[in-house]
């Protein structure tokens, strides 16, 4: 535990340097630790502070020809996210299968993220540290009216957005 710690405070200060080097060993540590914990947060780290000096380091470590780090350059690639965060509220009820078939609709128009682990505020807290812009919550609203909930990260405001508009909803907000 302790060791953890001391990593996960490492990483952090790392992420408050927002230097090109403090950038490229949140890559390495993306790549390289031994850690899986660490390894995310060093990620997610990557997300909050704008990945994109790091990302040649990820792609060199998916040429290396070592399956390991192929694996987790291609899992921190992955975990960069994108633009959406498909939360269901809870994992009964119909609303994880709900979420899956959103993400699913959603994932070839753009990068978007799938999340059911820990309460809904952790998942917010957690995507907003990654700087995904938008959160959609599949409630038991959904489940009758077939609108979720929109989150906005940078104001906050959440409106209700029927189902079906939600992939030209967000495409318009990335035009």
């Amino acid at each position: 535990e302790p060791v953890f710690q001391v990593r996960a405070w490492y990483v952090e200060s790392l992420s408050r340097i927002r230097s090109a080097d403090a950038v490229q060993t949140l890559a390495a540590i993306a790549v390289d630790h031994p850690d899986s914990e660490t390894r995310i947060a060093a990620v997610e780290r990557l997300g909050a502070i704008g990945p994109e000096p790091a990302v040649p380091r990820l792609i060199a470590s998916l040429a290396s020809g070592d399956p390991a780090r192929i694996n987790r350059a291609a899992e921190a690639l992955g975990r960069l996210g994108g633009p959406a965060a498909i939360l269901p509220l809870v994992k009964k009820d119909g609303m994880p299968e709900v979420a899956i078939e959103l993400y699913r609709a959603l994932k070839p128009h753009m990068a978007c993220q799938y999340d059911e682990k820990g309460s809904v505020g952790r998942r917010y807290a957690r995507q907003d540290e990654a700087g995904t812009p938008w959160c959609l919550t599949i409630d038991g609203q959904t489940l009758t009216d077939k609108t979720v909930t929109l989150r906005d990260r940078d104001t906050l405001v959440q409106t209700r957005v029927p189902v079906g508009e939600v992939v030209e909803m967000l495409r318009d907000r990335l035009a």
